[in-house]
């Protein structure tokens, strides 16, 4: 069979034949072919399992040369690295083989465990992949979806809106993770409207604070971030007496009807290290609050940072994998920069560069929020053609206390759904911590 190329193309191998050891795989082609279309080559990826290149071979192919390189696992599998080209595309598929070469090793990879998307967003997402496989024609979703920042526009039968205004009578509503305020699930409540509530239930015990909180006549501060989800929702429990506190100045000047009288609820999916400092700056310029009970908060986002920086000290390299302006690549970024590990961005395996692995020993991944699902593993799997490895996952994980002799205590975050409207305003007394 003949590869004819130009003198600008390449061609890398996904698989290619060793005359001793068989059929050679190839899962870092696509690392080769990265490093070559940087360097300006067309690069094509193919098979050629017809051909039987012996160790470090340089061999004419079709009227092109081969490079070719493989070593075996001890699990008996065959992996390796292959380029051809004419020309100037043959130095350059020798030069781009050969450089992969020097960082060939034993490695030891690293995941980071705690996952980009918290619980509830997990079972939002996978509430909405159920209903809309489930044969219905259009399916709205109230709110800002996870799935949306994974799926982009998604399917074409999941729109999703702003306001209920969008939504036709008889319509199937999903409430996201994030929730919406108590007037707007009325509203779908009193329209008829089907109603899927995927509230992530610590959202929703966040929600019942306020609301706690409000029947008993606090004025209820929100510890939140105005540009996030939850914290419209979270206001919207209670809009005549909640109010938001992003910051310091915030915290020292916000104004109350009674001062006597103040809540504080944290909004979830903040650092917790940081939000209590402020609900701490609150109860130190009244003298005291009406606290949230802490078994409501929630510590996906500290426990992800945890593992991050954590996972930074561990490792030589570590990746953050996401697209580009991802707020979440930002603020993986940041928090894995405190540790010793060498921290770069990615957001294919093609962005690889061979020098970036020179010493690397051990090797960390970080997904995005924004990352594709599969993502992580793709790309775990193209790093195995360096050389042999095992994977680990680490992760960080806060739940709550049980004593060894003693049952364990229930998890944190259930999925028992509570029905978001079903707050009692007049319940619990006053309690000051």
């Amino acid at each position: 069979m003949s590869y004819p190329t130009a003198p600008a193309q390449v061609l890398v191998a996904t698989a290619f034949r060793h005359p001793q050891r068989g059929p050679v795989e190839c899962p870092a082609a696509e690392l080769v072919g990265g490093v070559l279309s940087r360097r300006g080559f067309e690069v094509r990826f193919l098979s050629f399992e017809e051909h039987r290149l012996g160790e470090g071979d340089r061999e004419r192919v079709g009227g092109t040369v081969m490079s070719a390189l493989s070593f075996q696992l001890r699990d008996g599998r065959v992996l390796g690295l292959a380029a051809a080209g004419a020309g100037a595309g043959e130095e350059a598929a020798r030069a781009a083989v050969e450089e992969w070469a020097t960082v060939l090793r034993t490695r030891r990879m690293m995941v980071a465990g705690a996952d980009p998307l918290c619980p509830g967003e997990r079972a939002e997402a996978e509430t909405i992949r159920r209903l809309a496989a489930g044969g219905r024609s259009r399916l709205f979703v109230l709110g800002t979806p996870a799935w949306g920042r994974l799926h982009g526009a998604g399917r074409p039968e999941v729109q999703v809106v702003r306001d209920l205004a969008a939504v036709p009578d008889g319509a199937t509503v999903v409430i996201a993770a994030a929730g919406v305020a108590t007037a707007a699930r009325a509203e779908a409540v009193g329209r008829g409207l089907e109603v899927v509530d995927a509230t992530c239930p610590l959202v929703g015990a966040a929600h019942r604070e306020v609301r706690r909180m409000a029947g008993q006549g606090e004025t209820v501060l929100v510890v939140g971030r105005a540009k996030g989800p939850a914290a419209g929702p979270m206001l919207g429990q209670a809009p005549q007496v909640t109010a938001l506190v992003e910051g310091a100045a915030q915290a020292d000047a916000v104004p109350v009807a009674d001062p006597g009288k103040v809540g504080v609820v944290i909004q979830p999916g903040l650092p917790l290290e940081e939000a209590e400092r402020l609900a701490e700056r609150v109860r130190a310029r009244f003298g005291h609050i009406i606290p949230q009970d802490p078994a409501t908060y929630c510590h996906a986002v500290s426990d992800r940072r945890a593992a991050l920086r954590s996972l930074a000290e561990r490792c030589d390299l570590l990746l953050a994998v996401g697209p580009s302006g991802d707020p979440d690549v930002a603020r993986t970024l940041a928090a894995a920069r405190a540790g010793r590990a060498v921290v770069r961005h990615v957001e294919a395996a093609s962005d690889i560069e061979p020098h970036w692995l020179e010493g690397v020993a051990v090797l960390g991944l970080a997904p995005s929020s924004g990352t594709l699902p599969g993502t992580a593993a793709a790309l775990l799997s193209v790093l195995e053609g360096l050389g042999p490895s095992t994977t680990d996952l680490h992760e960080v994980t806060t739940r709550p206390w049980a004593e060894p002799d003693r049952a364990e205590a229930p998890a944190r975050e259930p999925f028992a759904l509570v029905p978001e409207a079903s707050g009692d305003f007049n319940a619990p007394a006053r309690f000051n911590r």
